[in-house]
């Protein structure tokens, strides 16, 4: 990650400073809403590894080199970097064709839904989604179960990617759905979903998988009332490690298998008593706990979500492993 540059009196540069992408703490510069914004966690450690460079005579040198990171290296960075993370040519020259003749009201033109989200007297592009007319098909078959996450900005624009996929009769993912958008938030995630209902005549999913995402949870209850909201498990698990651990310490090992039992139990009675015994007994992630996933148990306690079709999902690691 580029940091520091130095320009000699022509402009140009003579000194550069390169530190890694997890360096320095992260602060927010204000705090959001969680009920209307999803709240991310941040990749960077504190790494110290640092590189400076300097122009002299025509001649590039390493002036001073710390090679040490303080964090797991990803060995095959070409699969999971954002640099290398891209729409097909084939979509590329699609939606651009679709900008640049300023579609807007979700027509269907060359074989393509497609709504963009406008904002400001310059028209500042905040949103844009698209399905064509073979993904529209697969969802009127296969719309029983969906699933839907983003990916954190991995494209040049900084932009989420949002990604809608149903299960077919052969237990393949599908792709039925995909936008970008500039953020987060419960309006945002509204604007996607009523996009999809629009492009299919209102055809709302009987379930669909998400993370445990506040912005996200608001947007479905009120954008589509009747569907059956369920979270994904691993992301819980993770959110769980990220708040937990460190006020567990010792005691998380034990925390999680509590909770894993408690989590799949099959009758609501014998869920209902783990569940009390967990917040008794580990009192300091009883707040967390309570805030986070009592509000609403029957999205993630199997009690409650074996009662509907889902196709034997839990997460949404199907779209995750489509994006990578």
């Amino acid at each position: 990650m580029k940091r520091q540059l130095r320009k000699n009196n022509y402009g140009d540069i003579i000194s550069r400073t390169f530190e890694c992408k997890n360096s320095r703490n992260y602060h927010a510069k204000k705090k959001a809403d969680t009920e209307d914004n999803r709240v991310r966690e941040s990749t960077r450690t504190n790494c110290p590894w640092r590189v400076n460079l300097y122009l002299f005579g025509g001649i590039i040198r390493i002036t001073s080199l710390y090679n040490e990171h303080n964090h797991q290296l990803i060995e095959n960075i070409r699969n999971v970097a954002s640099k290398f993370h891209h729409l097909s040519p084939e979509m590329l020259e699609e939606v651009e064709f679709l900008v640049n003749i300023g579609c807007g009201a979700g027509p269907i033109i060359r074989g393509l839904f497609v709504e963009t989200r406008l904002k400001g007297e310059d028209n500042y592009l905040t949103g844009l989604f698209w399905m064509k007319l073979s993904q529209i098909d697969l969802w009127c078959k296969f719309h029983d179960v969906a699933i839907n996450d983003n990916t954190a900005q991995t494209n040049k624009y900084r932009m989420y990617l949002s990604l809608t996929i149903i299960v077919d009769n052969h237990a393949w993912s599908r792709m039925v759905a995909t936008a970008v958008v500039s953020d987060e938030t419960k309006e945002t995630y509204k604007w996607i979903l009523e996009c999809l209902l629009r492009a299919t005549d209102s055809l709302a999913s009987y379930v669909l998988f998400t993370d445990a995402d506040p912005a996200m949870i608001t947007a479905i209850h009120e954008t589509l009332p009747m569907t059956k909201h369920n979270y994904c498990i691993w992301h819980i698990h993770k959110n769980l490690e990220k708040n937990l651990k460190g006020k567990l310490h010792g005691k998380y090992a034990d925390f999680v298998k509590a909770w894993n039992k408690c989590r799949n139990s099959f009758s609501e009675n014998e869920f209902k008593k783990k569940w009390r015994d967990l917040l008794i007994n580990y009192p300091a992630a009883r707040k967390y706990l309570k805030r986070a996933l009592g509000v609403d148990v029957t999205g993630w306690a199997l009690c409650y979500t074996y009662r509907s079709f889902n196709a034997r999902i839990q997460s949404t690691q199907h779209i995750e492993a489509t994006t990578y």
